[in-house]
């Protein structure tokens, strides 16, 4: 859960289109997502920018930052930028029935390969000031954002044990990436324990929403969307089944990820009620685990 700090940095005209102004949408797919999890007793890892977790701030943060870092930053309250303070969303994860994992996110979508790591150091200690501050505990467990990679002795010293990587990567060109959506497969593989430090592997795009239909308020390749939307959903229910089968039959772990906005949309949320289903399926019938990653610590 990233909102408007997962484009705060870029620089590019319109960096905010997928979300909502008022994050109405949003607020929406999360309470959906957890009525859902709760009705299917599925228990999820949501990572959170630490900034969210505040009601208010002026705008300025201690500790060592890029220059300019905050300059997207408002300043203001949860009621003028909802998307960039959210606390409300927190307790509505606290509210669930369901135990959910709330992880960092770093504080402020700390870059681990532009930051310095005097820098993600202190921006890691931020956030883990505020976890200690609202749940009593650091977070144990953390996503990378854009999953660059971390230094993992930093990782350790700031108490986190449990980390999500990405593995291969997509084609660099428009025709091979619309071959690649189409015939690619999640990537099923046990984590791995090093020193200390879990980590788990996922698919280097979103896979619990469909990256051929529209994200959120955002939109999708004109080439994609001649695709009916009927068909590009059941291709994605072929990509859950085969990941769960595989997962299942070869004891090892799918890890499924996608963003609070992304989902934001019916085509979205209906391929989410579509992994949950199937995974309580799976999870009923031919014995599949669901794992919060912070669970992986003494699993692995």
């Amino acid at each position: 859960m990233e909102l408007g700090w997962g484009y705060h940095d870029l620089q590019r005209p319109n960096k905010y289109t997928t979300l909502s102004e008022s994050r109405d949408a949003e607020t929406e797919a999360l309470e959906r997502l957890l009525t859902l999890c709760d009705q299917f007793e599925i228990p999820i890892t949501f990572d959170v920018v630490g900034h969210l977790l505040l009601s208010d701030c002026s705008g300025t943060h201690r500790g060592k930052y890029p220059t300019d870092w905050f300059g997207a930053d408002p300043g203001t309250d949860v009621e003028s930028d909802p998307l960039f303070y959210a606390p409300d969303l927190i307790e509505m994860i606290e509210a669930a029935e369901m135990d959910h994992e709330i992880c960092t996110h770093t504080f402020s979508h700390a870059l681990g390969e532009e930051f310095t790591s005097t820098q993600l150091d202190s921006d890691l200690k931020r956030a883990q000031d505020l976890h200690r501050e609202r749940f009593g505990q650091p977070a144990e467990s953390i996503v990378p954002p854009r999953h660059q990679q971390m230094d993992s002795e930093i990782l350790k010293q700031n108490e986190i044990r449990v980390i999500r990587q990405t593995i291969g990567k997509m084609p660099e060109t428009k025709p091979a990436l619309l071959k690649w959506y189409f015939s690619r497969n999640h990537p099923v593989m046990e984590p791995v324990r090093d020193g200390g430090l879990v980590t788990t592997y996922t698919s280097v795009t979103q896979s619990m929403t469909a990256p051929y239909i529209s994200h959120g308020q955002g939109t999708v390749h004109p080439v994609l969307r001649s695709i009916p939307l009927r068909v590009r959903k059941y291709i994605h229910r072929k990509y859950i089944d085969d990941a769960l089968n595989r997962a299942v039959t070869e004891k090892k772990h799918a890890h499924f990820w996608t963003h609070l906005h992304d989902m934001a949309n019916e085509a979205q949320l209906d391929i989410v009620d579509q992994l949950i289903t199937v995974a309580s399926h799976w999870r009923d019938n031919e014995g599949l685990q669901i794992n919060r990653m912070c669970d992986l610590k003494t699993h692995i």
